[in-house]
């Protein structure tokens, strides 16, 4: 199963004489199919985005500016800055990731705790939801065509204004749910899901 909305197709198996780090390297263009090896030790990574340093190892990217460090997944970074929406604005894609990060820390300081793949899947399965509202940037999932929360696109296409798009999203929020239950803080957001075309809300 993808873990993003638009993810390529498997590779095949195939014998690949390449040896990452001797005869070919991470900053080179992959040979044709593609590839996966499994090092046996970890590999670090470094890029810079203009004079901004970025190291990737075992799994995690850290930006090095004094001002706007952040530590996050190796994949939220590659995939976020994969997107078309932060394609020659990769400056203001590492302020957006250091503000969401802290927005972040501090919501689950509060108690808060994003939803799990497992329901978010099955809901958008359900509602054939193509967008999720709310979230960070690093933890909104992935497997959805679009994210944002208000104004901020994280990736996708923005969101229609009008009634008939409210069928296909997935909203995270704090609050009142459906005007009918209070939610403390420290609960947690509440996951709201309208089928298509309105109707009640499903929990």
């Amino acid at each position: 199963m993808p873990t993003a909305a638009y993810d390529p197709g498997l590779l095949r198996e195939q014998q690949t004489p390449l040896v990452i780090g001797k005869n070919w390297f991470l900053d080179q263009e992959t040979p044709a199919g593609g590839f996966v090896r499994i090092q046996d030790s970890s590999q670090v990574w470094e890029e810079r985005v203009d004079e901004t340093r970025i190291i990737t190892m075992e799994g995690l990217t850290t930006c090095l500016d004094p001002g706007r460090g952040w530590t996050s997944t190796s994949g939220g970074w590659n995939f976020l800055k994969k997107q078309e929406c932060w394609e020659g604005h990769e400056q203001a894609l590492i302020t957006t990731i250091r503000k969401e990060t802290k927005q972040t820390e501090q919501l689950e300081e509060a108690g808060y705790r994003s939803p799990t793949w497992a329901v978010l899947r099955a809901l958008q399965q359900i509602n054939s939801a193509t967008r999720i509202e709310g979230e960070a940037a690093m933890s909104a999932h992935p497997f959805f065509q679009s994210a944002g929360r208000g104004d901020k696109l994280f990736w996708g296409r923005k969101k229609r204004t009008n009634r008939s798009n409210m069928g296909e999203s997935i909203r995270t929020r704090t609050g009142k749910l459906a005007g009918r239950v209070e939610h403390h803080a420290r609960l947690g957001r509440v996951v709201q899901v309208q089928k298509r075309g309105g109707g009640n809300a499903l929990i």
